[in-house]
């Protein structure tokens, strides 16, 4: 990491943030003091991430999901194809898979009014969220649509053995009852053995699901304009025995 941050710790790399085995807390410390709490990631830029980077300590080198480590991880990628995260998003996956409908939200100003409302826990309504220097840790904006052509395309590449997608779901690292860690997806098996892969999200107002089995044959994606986990009743879906392949 630090080839792209010189302020970074010389421990962490690429590959531990990708499998969230970096050592780098959940969050940066820097981030809450200046935060707005109806949009608490819009504020933070590349000053705060580097100034961040350069006080981190990291801890051991086990499981802990970091949106601090995601974050980091896209603006890594982005200094290394030499433009923004949200330029290269689109060139590289919106494009390609079909996406017209999706963008990465880090302006208020571009916020389109077709958006749907999010509401929290208790059903109140509850703003967008925008993002800067930690855009890769949730600042996608996408639609039904949009989803399950980027996850058709994924299942089809997976069954077809894809090298890149190969690489991209083998797993890396076992989280112990749960699952295995691929780079970024998780690989869990149904009842009877067989593999899925699987991510989940949730901001203030919005929470996500995404699975498909690796051999192409069945997918489900659930995205939900309120701030409740889905992936009981998602993981439901996508593992129940219909007979049918959806």
């Amino acid at each position: 990491v630090n080839e792209f941050w010189p302020q970074a710790p010389d421990a962490v790399t690429l590959g531990q943030l990708a499998t969230h085995h970096s050592g780098l807390p959940r969050l940066p410390e820097n981030l809450l003091s200046k935060a707005d709490q109806t949009d608490p990631y819009v504020h933070y830029g590349q000053s705060e991430l580097e100034s961040a980077l350069a006080e981190v300590e990291p801890g051991v080198n086990s499981y802990e999901y970091s949106n601090f480590g995601y974050g980091l991880l896209a603006e890594s990628l982005a200094r290394n194809a030499e433009k923004p995260f949200p330029e290269l998003l689109n060139d590289v996956v919106f494009e390609t898979f079909s996406m017209p409908d999706t963008y990465v939200a880090t302006s208020k100003e571009h916020t389109p009014g077709s958006l749907a409302t999010g509401h929290n826990v208790l059903g109140d309504v509850v703003p967008h969220w925008h993002f800067q220097s930690l855009a890769g840790a949730g600042a996608i904006v996408s639609t039904l649509s949009d989803m399950t052509n980027y996850t058709k395309t994924l299942m089809r590449k997976s069954a077809e053995g894809d090298t890149t997608v190969e690489q991209l779901l083998a797993p890396q690292k076992a989280i112990e009852g749960c699952c295995q860690q691929a780079l970024a997806w998780l690989i869990s098996e149904d009842e009877d053995g067989k593999a899925y892969a699987w991510h989940n999200g949730q901001t203030a107002g919005f929470s996500s699901f995404v699975g498909f089995y690796l051999d192409g044959s069945r997918a489900a994606v659930m995205l939900n304009a309120q701030s409740i986990p889905v992936n009981d009743e998602a993981i439901k879906l996508l593992t129940q025995n219909t007979g049918n392949n959806k």
